[in-house]
């Protein structure tokens, strides 16, 4: 893996004695492959002349070995998580790590934190305090209160670690941008931890590293009552954690498993897919992961190239399929005419400024009889908060995509999801909440036979999505 910046954020409050010897230490480490790295400093307004020591030293000091050194000074005391929040932002590198600035943990491990990623792509990496290397014999409570949540958080979170509070946090720089963190304390660790834990598909590993934990009169700032409210943290942001992911189109993608409900889509469309197909907005391959095995002659593209990444690594051995980084709106010029018997477009239509002009280049592409296959939203009356957030322009019936349709020679829709209705016009209608609540996506999974149950009963008339199927 190419990896050549490390972002490094040291939340820092009180630390006048250490932040010096932290700096000299940041800047003497040497990382693998000559990999640059900057420091990101947060000054939770520290009242021991922390302040003043970072303006001194910063303008005196030379620190060859560090690209880019930024100091951010918080008007008031906030807490560590609040430190780290305002920082990720800045955040240039391809990975970041937490470092606190109180010398418990060494700058020289980085690189052992680093190995899983270079080794195994690993997205995020923790530094355990408890898998056998040198520690500082100190508070047998304190350790044993760090195993008790960290056994919580594994409970919870069905991640297992050995240290879930451990500061070394090594994590993938535009994942961490994309989590929707709050903690302004230390709830931020296990915080980060549950919310890494919901993204399903992301390889988290664990390495030893050394400890040189400080006593309370050398300055340690965490107690027992931030050990009670770790309890309370785990507890939150693992089963009730409201929005995940910062962009509200994304925590839904992750947090409900399309591709079950893809199945009987798929089971109904199987006679209508020819033999070469374009599946256009693949996102995370759930659909594409059952496209892949009628064996077709399969064309998936998307605009984003993280997730075209993670397909490659499946699926790129596969010589039937082609992934590609495309926008939707230039297929026409990408593909030329006539060059598929069937284009899949799900989730998409209603994201679109244009949908009909879209509609006419799929057309352009389709040989004579091929079939456009979609999934819109349905009902137009229940276009909500939730909608907004997800960036739809507009929710459909059959005489609005039949007339987003025009020219093709036929329309056939199947309603599905019917007994998510309810939950969609109460969440985004009437609570104007812009995101799907955990237990929502719970209910909708679990509940996904009886779904299908009624939507067989109803005849697929009734349903929150529509299925489409317009011939040329």
């Amino acid at each position: 893996m190419d990896i050549k910046k490390l972002s490094v954020i040291v939340p820092c409050y009180n630390e006048f004695f250490t932040i010096g010897p932290l700096l000299d230490k940041v800047n003497a480490v040497r990382l693998p492959g000559g990999m640059k790295k900057e420091v990101i400093i947060v000054d939770d307004c520290s009242r021991d002349g922390t302040r003043e020591l970072l303006r001194d030293k910063l303008a005196s000091a030379k620190y060859d070995g560090i690209n880019g050194l930024k100091v951010i000074y918080q008007e008031k005391n906030q807490g560590k998580g609040a430190a780290i929040i305002r920082a990720i932002p800045e955040c240039a590198g391809d990975y970041t790590i937490i470092q606190d600035a109180d010398l418990e943990y060494n700058p020289e491990e980085w690189s052992a934190l680093l190995e899983p990623v270079f080794k195994n792509d690993a997205d995020a990496v923790y530094g355990s305090r408890f898998k056998g290397t040198s520690t500082r014999a100190l508070y047998y409570w304190h350790a044993l209160g760090n195993k008790f949540l960290t056994t919580l958080s594994n409970i919870f979170s069905n991640l297992y670690l050995t240290d879930m509070e451990t500061c070394y946090k090594l994590v993938r720089t535009d994942i961490l941008k994309s989590l929707n963190l709050e903690s302004r304390r230390f709830g931020i660790e296990p915080e980060i931890t549950a919310k890494l834990a919901k993204l399903r598909d992301l390889s988290v590993y664990e390495v030893p590293i050394s400890y040189s934990g400080r006593t309370y009169s050398e300055g340690k700032k965490i107690n027992y009552k931030d050990g009670i409210a770790a309890v309370y943290f785990i507890l939150k942001y693992n089963l009730f954690p409201g929005q995940v992911l910062r962009n509200a189109q994304e925590d839904i993608l992750y947090n409900i498993d399309s591709s079950r409900h893809y199945e009987e889509m798929l089971e109904f469309l199987k006679p209508h897919i020819g033999r070469d197909v374009l599946e256009i907005g693949c996102g995370k391959g759930a659909l594409t992961a059952r496209l892949v095995k009628l064996r077709k002659n399969l064309v998936c593209m998307d605009i984003n190239d993280k997730l075209l990444a993670r397909l490659r690594l499946q699926y790129g051995h596969i010589p039937s399929l082609e992934i590609r980084a495309l926008d939707a709106r230039d297929i026409k010029a990408a593909f030329g005419p006539e060059r598929f018997d069937t284009v899949i477009a799900f989730n998409l239509m209603e994201h679109l400024p244009d949908d009909a002009a879209f509609a006419q280049d799929i057309r352009t592409l389709l040989r004579p009889g091929g079939k456009f296959i979609g999934v819109v939203p349905a009902y137009q009356a229940i276009f909500n908060a939730i909608d907004k957030a997800v960036e739809h322009r507009r929710r459909y019936d059959f005489n609005s995509l039949a007339a987003v349709l025009r020219g093709y020679s036929g329309l056939e829709i199947r309603r599905y999801n019917s007994l998510s209705i309810p939950g969609w016009v109460v969440t985004g209608g009437l609570l104007r909440r812009k995101y799907i609540p955990k237990m929502g996506v719970w209910l909708n999974n679990s509940l996904l036979a009886l779904t299908r149950l009624a939507d067989r009963l109803t005849g697929h008339k009734i349903g929150l999505n529509i299925l489409f199927i317009a011939e040329k």
